[in-house]
């Protein structure tokens, strides 16, 4: 954590109450005890530097500011360093044919409703919309269920569009699963050519149209596509 904040630039060097090594906490801590305020959370963690005359609970808007130092960069480059040092355990051993299995899949999230975050990301429904929603796309480990990379977008970015954020995450000697809305030629075509061996898999659509190079069974056969000039 504090390899974070030097690399990003955000180490505390005024004495605060709530210095950025305790908001990197407060923050990671807000995504495991959803059901508490941020400021219960602050205060179930007992994060805050007191003054010397005894104790004082923090102002919402001291914890406002303080997420607001920080930013997202270190929230990024602690995301990256821990990937980095637990993938070979997440990703587990490679039981299909050599491969790692891994998953690419989206959600959205509900943001405060405010003018700012409808501007940012929008509504799914605009003219029924209340909660702006911001969309995700993640590459899972399944073995561990542990997120390798994520891509965040509006509500009305594509999952498919998001995914392409992800290409370069993929590790080698791979198997990722998509589900039928990733469906694109030229996205997986970039996807397998990324690095060594990333392969994916993917229901096929009933209306694809393809025609059989060799047949080896009855689900297992080399097939030609047909699509457009740019896909």
């Amino acid at each position: 954590m504090h390899q974070a904040l030097t690399a990003c630039q955000k180490a505390s060097i005024r004495r605060r109450r709530l210095p950025a090594e305790q908001a990197v906490w407060l923050i990671l801590m807000m995504g495991l005890l959803r059901d508490l305020s941020i400021k219960d959370v602050c205060h179930h963690l007992d994060i805050v530097i007191q003054p010397d005359y005894g104790y004082q609970s923090l102002a919402p808007s001291v914890l406002t500011a303080a997420r607001q130092r920080l930013g997202e960069a270190p929230l990024r480059y602690l995301f990256h360093a821990c990937n980095e040092a637990w993938q070979p355990a997440a990703l587990g051993p490679a039981t299909f044919h050599g491969l790692r299995i891994l998953s690419v899949d989206g959600t959205l999230f509900r943001t405060p409703d405010s003018p700012e975050n409808a501007t940012a990301f929008g509504f799914i429904e605009p003219s029924t919309g209340t909660f702006p929603q911001v969309r995700m796309v993640g590459l899972m480990a399944t073995h561990s269920h542990m997120l390798l990379d994520a891509a965040f977008g509006g509500a009305t970015e594509g999952e498919l569009t998001l995914a392409h954020r992800l290409i370069s995450s993929a590790p080698d000697h791979t198997l990722t699963l998509f589900d039928r809305c990733y469906f694109s030629a030229a996205f997986f075509l970039e996807w397998q050519q990324a690095g060594t061996a990333t392969h994916w898999l993917t229901p096929v659509k009933s209306k694809l149209r393809y025609e059989v190079i060799e047949r080896y069974s009855d689900y297992d056969m080399l097939i030609e596509m047909w699509s457009p000039i740019i896909c």
